[in-house]
């Protein structure tokens, strides 16, 4: 591939049929819709209103006849599954929405590099819990509005129904039957929450994988995106990472500087492909000793850094093989200036 090839067409890059998403069995559970996003349009508002069931990720022992549809399953998410019946829309101020998940779908385990399907557990493993959706939609909510890049909460479902396993054999049995039957708490509720990304790759999708063609895969549908989003169909490899660097400092300053938190995870596993920040139900009040420590680097931007550090690498390589202009070092400085200018605070860096 030559220097110029790229700005006319990419590499391959679906995500299904480089392998990067499989398609796993799924049985499907009774729900009922909540909590629609005000943001969703009104085809697909009515869509989710009129939804009475929802796919969910059937373990092995699960019978054939309740295996009736599948659902996207990635190494590294281990319960959610990627959806393919949504169509993209821009909301209003823009932005893409173009691939969509339901969290709490069941629980994914990794067996010697394969992805299977494992039982739900009592404990709630593989669920999800009413509580932990409000939490995640209202810092959804929060930061979306003040211009970070991160998620969109879509609808909730409450289930009503779960595959359970006894003496070897799997049925359907309701919510209510399990909390008579003492095999949950007597309050215990289970939501699948639904949510809407430009990217929903992670980073450590990304430096974990070691298919050339998949790790590749999901950095050009990752720059695919950027270049829409944009609206600059020749967004470079290099210009990417600068994007994203400055997406990323500017969404950790905002956090940081006006709402006075701090993420605490913000790690390769939080951190999108588009300079998203995932999983908000850990943000918290920053302390106030580290409100003072002005000119000190906080642990959410030593972490991001890291993480961005790891991904450019990738990046780099990728850019070498296929004789592409290389990435250039700016990205730092570009991170640096966008974190320091919506934060307040001086962000010090031995990188």
């Amino acid at each position: 591939m030559d220097r110029l090839s790229l700005q006319d067409a990419l590499p391959p890059h679906d995500l299904e049929a480089t392998g990067v998403i499989e398609r796993l069995p799924a049985t499907q559970v009774t729900v009922t819709p909540y909590d629609i996003n005000e943001a969703v349009p009104e085809e697909l508002r009515k869509a989710i209103e009129a939804t009475v069931r929802i796919p969910f990720f059937a373990p092995a022992s699960t019978p054939g006849e309740l295996i009736t549809t599948t659902l996207g399953a990635r190494h590294n998410h281990f319960r959610s599954g990627d959806i393919s019946d949504r169509s993209e829309f821009r909301d209003s101020s823009g932005l893409i929405w173009r691939v969509f998940d339901r969290k709490g779908a069941g629980k994914l385990v990794n067996n010697h590099g394969q992805l299977e399907v494992a039982a739900w557990e009592p404990n709630g493993q593989g669920l999800m819990r009413p509580g932990d959706h409000r939490s995640d939609r209202r810092n959804s909510e929060k930061y979306r509005r003040a211009g970070i890049r991160t998620h969109l909460v879509v609808a909730c479902y409450e289930i009503h129904e779960l595959l359970y396993e006894k003496d070897g054999v799997t049925t359907m049995v309701s919510v209510a039957d399990l909390r008579n039957m003492g095999v949950i708490g007597p309050d215990d509720r289970f939501v699948a929450q639904e949510r809407a990304y430009g990217v929903k790759t992670r980073i450590r999708d990304v430096v974990e994988c070691k298919d050339k063609v998949q790790q590749r895969a999901m950095v050009f549908d990752a720059l695919a995106f950027m270049r829409r989003q944009l609206g600059q169909p020749r967004l470079s490899l290099s210009d990417y990472v600068s994007s994203i660097a400055e997406i990323l400092g500017r969404s950790i300053g905002i956090i940081h500087g006006h709402f006075k938190e701090e993420h605490g995870f913000l790690n390769s596993h939080n951190i999108g492909l588009d300079g998203g920040i995932f999983d908000l139900d850990s943000p918290r009040p920053l302390s106030k000793w580290r409100i003072r420590q002005r000119g000190q680097r906080f642990d959410d931007t030593n972490t991001a850094l890291l993480a961005l550090e790891t991904y450019i690498k990738i990046v780099s390589s990728i850019c070498s093989d296929l004789n592409l202009p290389p990435v250039e070092p700016e990205w730092l400085n570009t991170f640096r200036t966008r974190y320091e200018s919506a934060s307040g605070v001086r962000l010090l860096s031995n990188r």
